[in-house]
């Protein structure tokens, strides 16, 4: 299958939303995309604050205590961009550098090498591989360049290599590669093909490399339907069929919306013996008064009854629109039992410091337990929002021209510096302001409406 990278991020970040994975993988990791949100921020608060550490613990159920086994520790450049992660295993009670990896960024956005490492047993460090990006003049990725370091001749092995195009800042292929030592040559893996109208996404055509004419052929398409508001209503999956060179029906979603929130998602299959659609799985969420979700209930249909019947839910408690605690439950024998939970603590700036996992129906053993530590700095008022609408700032970073892409209704736009003082300020709705008079550095566009409500902001960076 294709390695949709956003979609994979999404889907291991979530203990939601896991169950209907194992049956319909690609239709999980579609329904979690939809369910993303673009963060600005969650509160409003003058400090600004970057992740120091993080560590990583197991239950010992000797001591009845948590035991350190990782840490993470973390670095940033002057952006506030994270150029070092490095690893560390506890051992005799003292941490060991294990591994690293240091990325270097344009300006202060974009990534263009991040280079992997390890530590030997004196400490040193060696290089394992190294990722190289390029970008076109709007910050869409264009190129993605995977090596690995040889260390018997001392030189960088050319591995995969990914290649983009786009439309109107709309990608419309990505093309997969290995370079191949025998030959000296690229071969192509896959190509992904993307269709929009507007900048809808209506079709995804997956293809891969066929070694018998050695070309790339058809394996499936995602076709995507909307409704007025612009909400994904649906996907239906086709497979291509070889032998008849027509695609065939695999697999369909439906979804349904309230606001813009996902209430019911029903994943059907289709049946080939009578060319009709067959109920699988549905999905419903929940949400309370500020769109947090509650719940999730998953259900299998049940053939012989033709009913929906109970498989799991996840129930979600959240004290100051934080989320504090994720129970999940398994339904077993007509009754919901506890299956396992997680927590999370807070720091006053609204931080996440702790999460911990809790086996509920196996040994105390594989619980776990990660503590974040941060550094915050106060600096000037920041307003911060939670956005579902379309919100983007390019090219970024910016010398002269910056470039507004908003479906908000705003009347002004302000920039503040990093102190959070407002240096700028323009009436109107236009979607371009001059910033060539700033100075370099980090900056913040908010857009407001005509209330003085700010409605979303965004970090630029002036080159």
């Amino acid at each position: 299958m294709k390695k949709t990278i956003t979609l994979l991020a999404c889907l291991l970040c979530m203990p939601a939303l896991a169950q209907i994975s194992s049956r319909h993988p690609k239709a999980k990791l579609f329904l979690n995309k939809l369910k993303e949100k673009t963060t600005v921020s969650h509160n409003r608060t003058q400090t600004l604050c970057v992740k120091d550490s993080t560590i990583f613990t197991n239950w010992n159920v000797n001591t009845s205590s948590w035991k350190s086994y990782l840490k993470h520790e973390y670095g940033y450049d002057g952006y506030l961009n994270e150029t070092s992660n490095t690893s560390y295993n506890l051992s005799n009670n003292s941490w060991k550098a294990s591994g690293r990896t240091l990325r270097t960024f344009n300006g202060g956005v974009n990534v263009l090498v991040e280079l992997r490492q390890s530590a030997d047993f004196l400490g040193n460090w060696k290089d394992n591989s190294q990722q190289t990006y390029t970008y076109d003049s709007q910050n869409n990725l264009l190129s993605q360049f995977y090596e690995s370091w040889n260390s018997i001749n001392s030189t960088w092995t050319k591995g995969t290599r990914t290649t983009n195009t786009y439309q109107q800042n709309n990608l419309t292929t990505s093309h997969s590669e290995h370079w191949d030592n025998a030959a000296s040559t690229w071969i192509s893996n896959s190509k992904d093909i993307y269709t929009y109208s507007g900048n809808n996404l209506m079709t995804e055509t997956y293809q891969s490399w066929d070694l018998s004419s050695s070309a790339l052929v058809n394996k499936y398409k995602d076709t995507y339907s909307y409704d007025i508001f612009n909400h994904p209503m649906g996907i239906t999956e086709q497979l291509w069929d070889i032998g008849s060179s027509q695609w065939i029906n695999e697999l369909k979603i439906v979804i349904a919306f309230s606001g813009n929130n996902m209430t019911s998602a029903i994943i059907s299959e289709w049946n080939t013996s009578n060319n009709t659609w067959v109920n699988s799985d549905k999905i419903t969420f929940t949400y309370d008064a500020n769109n947090n979700q509650l719940s999730e209930l998953d259900q299998i249909w049940d053939t012989g009854s033709q009913t929906w019947k109970n498989s799991y839910k996840y129930s979600n408690t959240y004290t100051q629109n934080r989320l504090t605690m994720q129970l999940n439950q398994e339904w077993i024998t007509n009754a919901w039992k506890n299956d396992d939970r997680y927590t999370y603590t807070y720091d006053s700036n609204g931080n996440q410091i702790t999460q911990t996992f809790e086996d509920l129906q196996g040994s105390a053993i594989n619980n776990s337990k990660t503590f974040d530590f941060y550094n915050c700095t106060t600096v000037g008022m920041y307003e911060q929002s939670t956005k579902t609408e379309v919100f983007k700032l390019y090219p970024n970073p910016v010398q002269s021209e910056l470039h507004i892409t908003a479906d908000l209704d705003y009347t002004i736009i302000r920039i503040l510096n990093i102190t959070g003082k407002e240096v700028m300020r323009s009436e109107g709705s236009k979607n371009t302001i001059s910033v060539s008079l700033l100075e370099k550095g980090i900056y913040f566009l908010q857009v407001l409406d005509k209330g003085q409500n700010i409605l979303a902001t965004e970090k630029f960076v002036k080159e």
